[in-house]
C-alpha cells in the first residue's frame, strides 16, 4: 500500500441490486451468490490492468449502462444508481482502495444502453 493513484478506467459487469447483495444463513448475514459472482468478475477485471492498492484519496466517476432490450431500446428494469454505487465500490475495496472511505468524490450517471448491462468507472487521485 501506498502506491501514488494513476487514473484507471475499468469496464465492469452490471452491478448486483444491493437488495440481492445480503442473505441470512443460519441467523448470520452472509453475501449472496449474486454478490460473492460480481466481487469475482470485478476482481477478475481489475487484475488484468495490474493496480496496485492505493492509500490515496480518490474520486471516481461511474457510468452506468443498462441493460439492452431485443428492441434495442433501455430495459424498464433497471437498478437506482446509489445501488450501483455501493455495491461498486465495495466490490472494489482490497484491489484498489484499502477502504471506500478514501473515495472523496462520486459523480455517476446512465449511459446508453447495451446487451447484458455494464459499468464503467474511472478513478483518480482526489485533488
Amino acid at each position: 500500500m501506498g502506491m501514488t493513484m494513476r487514473t484507471i478506467t475499468l469496464e465492469l459487469p452490471y452491478p448486483v441490486s444491493m437488495n440481492a447483495i445480503w442473505r441470512v444463513y443460519k441467523n448470520k448475514q452472509v453475501l449472496s451468490k449474486e454478490a460473492i459472482r460480481y466481487r469475482n468478475e470485478v476482481k477478475y477485471v481489475a487484475s488484468k490492468h495490474k493496480i496496485a492498492l492505493t492509500s490515496d484519496q480518490v474520486s471516481v466517476i461511474i457510468e452506468l449502462r443498462p441493460k439492452e432490450t431485443m428492441s434495442g431500446r433501455e430495459s424498464k428494469v433497471i437498478i437506482d444508481l446509489d445501488n450501483c454505487i455501493k455495491a461498486t465500490l465495495d466490490a472494489l475495496q482490497g484491489i484498489v482502495f484499502a477502504n471506500d472511505k478514501q473515495v472523496r468524490r462520486i459523480y455517476a450517471y446512465y449511459g446508453e444502453p447495451v446487451i447484458n448491462g455494464g459499468l464503467i468507472i474511472t478513478i483518480e487521485k482526489y485533488e
